[in-house]
């Protein structure tokens, strides 16, 4: 029985691998109706639900996991990750500290609790832990590719495409660095390329959102209406949270300022034409997103993908 639900929990591992979620959540199924008890399965289930955005079902399982093994690694791992998608960060640190006391070398545990932390806005806090987890495993390309989406967030873009080719060096299909080099590639103003990275991730996983983005990002980088808005975008989304924030106070107080200043210079006629253009901003950016959005849906639409966004 027990080397029975092992080939199973290995066979549903290969179907993970190949993107075949459904496939790999009939195969634990399988091995669950043989052992009931089985954490491992019960974790793995978790995850596969989670991917496909069942996560009611996938809490169920992750707590079945951890209730039937608490000092299981991958259980309270599989926990923290269905934390993370509902935002419970504190609760998800604490199963990842846990998992970590349990196994001080699991470069997974390590690298989503990076993640969290980058997600909280503890980014600096991230990055050790993205190092660590390199140190550990350093032919891992999903813990370069962690690194260059750091990076990248950093606004670090040398470093970030380093990392990226790095984890492309070792596996020329890594959907993270391949979206990652695609934005690089992007900014650089090579559209096309950009594109290619895209398609070379959907046309294996054809609901893998990170890529989804990026061809709407091409695409909207080559509209004249959008195009603004993505290059706004591009430089505000980057960096910290105080950084946006400043931002956004220095952009309200130089139109404040250009307003005030015209009136002392005597031109009072031009603080009408400098509060349209402001909210004429406002407005542009606020429908920017739902634009963005159907633009992802019509370039998806031919390949009879569905958008979550």
């Amino acid at each position: 029985m027990a080397n029975e639900i092992e080939r199973l929990i290995h066979r549903a591992s290969q179907q993970i691998d190949h993107q075949d979620l459904f496939g790999a959540i009939e195969t634990l199924r399988r091995a669950l109706t043989l052992d009931p008890d089985s954490a491992h399965a019960h974790a793995m289930l978790a995850l596969c639900l989670h991917d496909q955005k069942r996560l009611h079902a996938a809490e169920h399982e992750a707590h079945a996991a951890v209730a039937l093994a608490p000092e299981f690694p991958f259980a309270l791992y599989a926990m923290a990750i269905i934390d993370m998608a509902q935002r419970r960060f504190k609760r998800a640190e604490e199963h990842l500290r846990s998992a970590l006391a349990l196994d001080s070398t699991s470069t997974m545990c390590l690298q989503a609790l990076g993640r969290l932390y980058s997600l909280w806005g503890r980014k600096q806090e991230a990055l050790p832990l993205f190092e660590r987890a390199r140190d550990i495993d350093p032919d891992n390309p999903a813990i370069y590719a962690e690194l260059a989406e750091h990076y990248y967030g950093a606004r670090d873009f040398e470093r970030a495409e380093g990392y990226a080719r790095k984890a492309l060096e070792i596996d020329a299909e890594n959907a993270d660095a391949l979206v990652t080099m695609g934005y690089l590639l992007l900014r650089r103003g090579e559209a096309a390329e950009a594109r290619e990275h895209a398609l070379v991730v959907l046309r294996h996983n054809a609901s893998h959102e990170g890529a989804i983005a990026l061809l709407g990002a091409v695409k909207a980088r080559q509209s004249p209406l959008l195009g603004v808005w993505w290059r706004f975008n591009s430089l505000f989304s980057g960096g910290s949270m105080s950084r946006r924030v400043l931002l956004l106070i220095g952009m309200f107080l130089a139109y404040r300022v250009a307003v005030i200043a015209s009136g002392d210079l005597g031109y009072a006629s031009a603080a009408a034409p400098l509060n349209m253009i402001w909210l004429g901003f406002c407005i542009y950016t606020w429908v920017g997103p739902a634009m963005f959005a159907r633009q992802i849906a019509k370039e998806l639409a031919p390949a009879g993908v569905r958008s979550n966004y």
